[in-house]
């Protein structure tokens, strides 16, 4: 008889386990949780009800991410426990893509990008088909380009922006707009330009500091070249007074875009002095928040995005440098520490290859 601890381990290491009795446990955890949460049963009101229910010790309660490794995904366990997952609730015709699409585009302009659309499906109530269901889940589209030129559209693809696309915006705009020029003066030159160009976001993604962008160009600048200790420490506790404690990351990016003087950058703070952010806010006094709020279906999500836009297999690097332009999504840290464990693990619970798999497409 194999001990919670073995059990465990050989769940996260198989895809299926023919296990009878095992199996009958898990679809009484999945009846059990429908009955408490509510159905359709989806896996983040599952994941809730794991949270919040405490069993006998004998009885290890197993993740939602197991689940759907054993039964081979969570629409077929609801199916086998005889309860409603809104995965399968609906099915998608092409007048539904196509309309779909349409109005995403009516209502969040054009070019419409994927990232786009998804911050439309989330603002709508009534259910819309994923991206990811419309290019993989749909013989008549081959990309979500493709989907959205055969509708109509015009789809927004993220250019790839290099350092020398960067510095050329960055002559571009002081030329325009003269020196020295500050990150708002650039961001308002952005804006007015009919052509596309790189934003903030990706400017910190390929340099240290707006500081440093500019000096490899050759533009004059009035931001601070250099922040010391002090500066930072001092700079997170005016941060963590003003927005409170645990004081995350992204609290730290909006206190520090809203302040009218020069503050270190994210990147300055947690690359440059300290190595992460914990160590940055325990040697400020602060209290970290370095709990995700992100719950695991967004991370899949997120990892599904990355692929269908950067292409398989995905790579951390390559995630990141998706994660650096699209902004408000897990980084990797991120999601390998969550329950979906390893970047391997992570992209083959998303469906998706990753780089050193020997799995073929």
């Amino acid at each position: 008889m194999p001990t919670e601890n073995q059990d465990e381990s050989d769940e996260s290491t198989c895809k299926y386990i023919p296990d009878k009795s095992r199996e009958e446990e898990i679809i009484e955890m999945i009846q059990r949780a429908a009955a408490e949460m509510g159905e359709p049963l989806t896996m983040n009101k599952y994941a809730e009800w794991r949270d919040n229910t405490n069993l006998n010790s004998d009885t290890h309660i197993v993740s939602k991410t197991t689940i759907k490794k054993r039964f081979g995904g969570w629409e077929k366990a609801c199916q086998m426990a005889n309860v409603e997952s809104n995965v399968s609730v609906q099915a998608y015709t092409l007048d539904d893509v196509v309309s779909a699409i349409q109005q995403a585009a009516v209502e969040m302009g054009e070019p419409l990008t994927m990232n786009k659309y998804v911050q439309w499906r989330s603002s709508v109530d009534e259910p819309v088909p994923h991206p990811i269901t419309i290019i993989q889940g749909n013989q008549h589209f081959n990309s979500w380009t493709d989907a959205c030129e055969s509708v109509g559209v015009t789809a927004g693809v993220r250019k790839r922006y290099d350092n020398d696309d960067i510095i050329s915006a960055i002559l571009q705009a002081a030329d325009e707009m003269g020196e020295p020029l500050r990150i708002e003066d650039y961001q308002e030159w952005r804006e007015s330009t009919d052509e596309r160009k790189p934003g903030e976001k990706t400017v910190y993604t390929k340099f240290d500091s707006w500081f440093q962008a500019c000096e490899e160009a050759g533009v004059g600048t009035t931001r601070k070249t250099n922040y010391n200790t002090d500066d930072i420490i001092s700079s997170i506790q005016r941060a963590a007074a003003e927005m409170g404690e645990p004081l995350t990351l992204a609290a730290y990016s909006s206190w520090r875009k809203s302040a009218n003087e020069h503050i270190p950058s994210e990147k300055v703070i947690y690359k440059g002095k300290f190595g992460s952010w914990p160590a940055v806010c325990e040697a400020a006094g602060v209290s970290p928040a370095t709990k995700s709020h992100y719950n695991t279906d967004e991370m899949i999500e997120a990892i599904q995005l990355a692929a269908a836009e950067m292409g398989e297999p995905l790579s951390q690097s390559k995630y990141n440098q998706w994660h650096g332009e699209a902004g408000g999504t897990p980084c990797v840290s991120t999601i390998t520490n969550s329950e979906l464990g390893l970047w391997s693990e992570a992209c083959e619970a998303a469906g998706v290859k990753h780089a050193g798999s020997q799995i073929d497409n």
